[in-house]
């Protein structure tokens, strides 16, 4: 099912379902304080600190 909507998610949101995040935050000099889902286990809230 998400296959089908990640076009038009990409395209409203600039979101993608299979982007890593995680990868880029010491790049940007940040940690990770918390996460959560949102839902299920498809859409992760970050929360983060600049280092």
């Amino acid at each position: 099912m998400m296959r089908l909507w990640a076009p038009w998610v990409r395209w409203a949101y600039g979101a993608s379902f299979d982007r890593n995040t995680e990868q880029y935050v010491s790049r940007a000099r940040l940690h990770i304080t918390d996460f959560r889902f949102l839902f299920q286990d498809n859409i992760k809230l970050l929360i983060l600190r600049h280092s």
